[in-house]
């Protein structure tokens, strides 16, 4: 799976750029971030990450591997 064509993808059906999909995918993560809901922040805290919140790449790399696993 690369990241890049998963963006480019998105980007074709949505009618817009791959850049603009990973920002709009960046501005989710932060938003989301700022939810203090319990339930919210354990479900955050399973997606795999090097730092304090994950990053598109995460983010996407944790979704894929759930789809391809069920």
């Amino acid at each position: 799976m690369e990241i890049n064509k998963i963006l480019t993808k998105v980007a074709r059906r949505y009618g817009t750029t791959p850049e603009r999909v990973y920002s709009e995918i960046q501005r989710a993560i932060e938003e989301a971030f700022s939810d203090d809901d319990p339930e919210a922040c354990k479900r955050w805290a399973m997606i795999p990450c090097k730092g304090t919140r994950p990053t598109p790449e995460d983010v996407i790399r944790y979704y894929v591997s759930k789809l391809t696993t069920s």
